[in-house]
């Protein structure tokens, strides 16, 4: 536990920056002892093995944890006009780290088994796609719409200097985090209409391999194919891929996470599959996306219910896997858990305004129109 004591205070030191010097050895410190305990021979006999420490594998998922955790609660203590630029790169190097982990796992562990023939049809596939996608961005559709044009004043203003605190809210209670990314976007290509569209299309063209991938393990290559390019030429899809607005990430988180759920609930139950945590962060993350995205963890949360109905021993079975999931969940979603703490009423407010009952709307209808509720 000692080179993980030291990285998170080694954390804290470089992100209070008035000791750099010394955040900055103590994390080289933490990293040659997280090395010489990765490059020890593990024991060789099994009463020694029984009591052996945990493996950093299993180790780092808690410690990303954490350090998300302690993420969270600074964000809650700084103050809005302060610089939100060193939390934000811990917590990437938090979820690249544990995500890169978890991928290379998976992996080693089992490779999605495609043939050439696929991965050119795929790959045409997607360059199809991406010129539904791409082309022309700046003129089609002609017009910005009020709700693009907001999120992109939002994003150019949150990449400003000093960074904006990207685990808080903003306009009609949508995560801040979702337009980090159009406004180091339109930093890198330009603040136009075609750079703030540019990450939209990109998730729409990658939604399409998505699918695919989700469709083709559910209902074998005709039915991976069928969907994809269903995906691929849908003028609804290919409409909301070419908007400035984070929607489009709903159905990328969805048919993704729902994809890596599939692989790890086909692996073995005696070693949880990493696709277990890699499913929990992609759904996770789905929360910093627009409120979409949240149903995809109710749906696994539904789906894990009926299974625990279904399935003899499920718990037995599966808890290793489920602890993986929601470590992955929770990595990613703890800063913005942070400030519902702090402001529990942005955790509700989109909902409220749209729901028939809390809205009013419900009893507004009942008097116009003197039908009953059922009715």
């Amino acid at each position: 536990m000692l080179p993980f004591a030291l990285l998170l205070f080694a954390v804290y030191l470089l992100a209070d920056t008035r000791y750099p010097w010394d955040g900055a050895l103590l994390f080289l410190l933490s990293l040659a002892l997280l090395w010489r305990y990765v490059k020890r021979e593990p024991p060789r006999s099994r009463r020694v093995r029984r009591h052996a420490p945990p493996s950093w594998e299993q180790m780092l998922p808690w410690f990303a944890l954490l350090l998300t955790t302690w993420i969270g609660l600074m964000s809650r203590r700084r103050p809005p006009e302060a610089d939100f630029t060193p939390l934000l790169l811990l917590w990437l190097l938090a979820i690249g780290s544990i995500g890169g982990m978890w991928a290379v796992r998976a992996w080693q562990k089992a490779r999605p088994s495609l043939s050439r023939r696929e991965m050119w049809g795929l790959g045409g596939l997607l360059l199809l796609a991406g010129a539904m996608r791409f082309l022309a961005l700046g003129h089609i559709p002609a017009n910005l719409g009020g709700d693009e044009g907001t999120q992109l004043l939002a994003g150019l203003k949150l990449v400003q200097r000093p960074l904006g605190n990207p685990f808080a809210t903003g306009w009609y209670s949508v995560p801040t985090l979702s337009f980090l990314g159009y406004g180091l976007t339109m930093r890198l290509v330009g603040a136009g209409i075609a750079g703030g569209r540019l990450l939209s299309a990109l998730a729409g063209t990658l939604t399409v391999g998505t699918t695919w991938l989700l469709a083709r393990a559910l209902s074998g290559r005709r039915g991976g194919w069928i969907a994809a390019l269903v995906m691929a030429f849908s003028a609804y899809h290919i409409h909301f891929s070419r908007l400035a607005s984070n929607q489009i990430f709903d159905p990328l988180v969805g048919s993704l996470a729902m994809w890596l759920l599939w692989r790890a609930w086909r692996a073995s139950d005696a070693d949880p599959a990493p696709e277990w945590g890699l499913s929990g962060l992609i759904a996770g993350l789905g929360w910093y996306a627009y409120f979409g995205a949240r149903w995809v963890t109710l749906l696994i949360g539904l789906l894990l219910a009926w299974r625990m109905l279904v399935e003899p021993r499920f718990w037995q079975r599966r808890r290793r896997g489920l602890m993986l999931w929601a470590q992955g969940w929770l990595i990613a979603v703890m800063p913005l858990l942070g400030w519902y703490s702090a402001h529990p009423s942005a955790l509700v407010e989109r909902y409220n305004a749209v729901s028939i009952f809390a809205s009013g709307w419900l009893a507004r209808e009942m008097v116009n129109t003197g039908k009953s509720m059922l009715a």
